[in-house]
C-alpha cells in the first residue's frame, strides 16, 4: 500500500508540471470557488487580456523577424527613441504605411481620373480597367459608379459609340457592354471587308492575264513575216501603186481620131 504522503507529493508534482506547461501559452485559470461567485467575470476577462497580450507580442516578434534588415532599420528610425518591440502591431503597421505609402491628395487623384482618355490601339476593356484603378484613390464613395460611367463616355474614342451612349441613361456596366459590342462589330466588319477586297483582287487579276495573252496572240498573228517581204496583208494592186477606185474596164490601146481619121495610141491614165 502506497503511503499517503507519497501520493500527495505526486499530486503536487503533477499540478506544477501542468501549470508550467500551460503558463507560457495561455496561462492558468484556477478552479471556481462558490465563495467568489461575485467576481466570476474577472477570471475570464483577465485570461482573455493575457491571451491578447501574448498574441500581440508574438505578432510583433514575427513581424520584426520577417521584414528584413533594411525595413527594420527604417522602422527603428521611425519608432525612435522607443524600441519597435515595445509598440503594438497596429502601431508598427501604421508607421510603415505612412512612410512607404503616404496618403494621396483627393483633388490630385480626381484630376488624374478626369484626364483619363482612351489611347490609340487601346481596347475598351483595358481602358475601363485603367479607369477603375484611378478611381480607387479618389474616394468617390457612393458616386463611384456614376463617375466611372461619365468619364468612360467622355473618354471613349469611337464617336459612334459615344453618340449611342449619350442617347440613353445607362450604368457603367451597361455602357461597358455596349462599347465592347461595338468594338467587336467594328473589328468583324474590317475583317470581312479585307476578305472581300482580297477575293476581288484575286478575281480581277486572272482576266487581265487572259486578255493580255489573247491580245499578244492577235498581235503576233497580225505581225509581218519576213518571208512576205513586209507586205503580206497588203493587196497586190496596192503593192504596185494602183488604187482600186482608179481601175476601169480594159480598153484598146488605139483609137480613131475624128478630125483626121488616123489611128493613134491611147494613153492609159492611172490615178495613184
Amino acid at each position: 500500500m502506497i503511503p499517503s504522503n507519497i501520493v500527495s507529493l505526486f499530486r503536487v508534482f503533477t499540478l506544477v508540471v501542468v501549470a508550467a506547461m500551460a503558463s507560457p501559452l495561455l496561462g492558468a485559470i484556477g478552479e471556481f470557488e462558490p465563495s467568489t461567485a461575485n467576481n466570476i467575470g474577472s477570471y475570464p476577462t483577465s485570461a482573455l487580456e493575457a491571451v491578447i497580450a501574448a498574441a500581440e507580442k508574438k505578432k510583433v516578434a514575427v513581424m520584426i523577424s520577417v521584414i528584413g534588415k533594411k525595413t527594420y532599420s527604417v522602422l527603428r528610425d521611425l519608432c525612435s527613441p522607443v524600441n519597435p518591440k515595445d509598440k503594438t502591431f497596429q502601431q508598427l503597421c501604421e508607421l510603415l504605411q505612412q512612410h512607404f505609402k503616404p496618403k494621396r491628395l483627393e483633388v490630385a487623384e480626381s484630376y488624374r481620373f478626369h484626364r483619363c482618355f482612351q489611347e490609340d490601339n487601346e481596347t475598351v476593356s483595358v481602358y475601363s480597367a485603367r479607369l477603375r484603378h484611378l478611381a480607387s484613390t479618389c474616394n468617390f464613395g457612393e458616386f463611384l459608379n456614376r463617375c466611372l460611367r461619365d468619364q468612360f463616355v467622355c473618354g471613349i474614342r469611337n464617336p459612334a459609340t459615344r453618340k449611342k451612349l449619350l442617347s440613353e441613361d445607362r450604368t457603367f456596366q451597361q455602357a461597358l457592354e455596349v462599347a465592347i459590342a461595338d468594338e467587336i462589330a467594328a473589328k468583324e466588319s474590317v475583317q470581312v471587308q479585307q476578305q472581300l477586297t482580297q477575293s476581288v483582287n484575286s478575281v480581277s487579276k486572272n482576266p487581265s492575264v487572259s486578255s493580255t495573252s489573247s491580245v499578244d496572240s492577235v498581235s503576233k498573228n497580225s505581225a509581218v513575216s519576213p518571208s512576205s517581204g513586209g507586205n503580206s496583208r497588203v493587196p497586190p494592186l496596192l503593192r504596185q501603186g494602183i488604187r482600186p477606185n482608179s481601175l476601169s474596164p480594159p480598153q484598146s490601146n488605139s483609137y480613131t481620131c475624128f478630125s483626121c481619121g488616123n489611128a493613134r495610141a491611147r494613153a492609159i491614165e492611172v490615178q495613184i
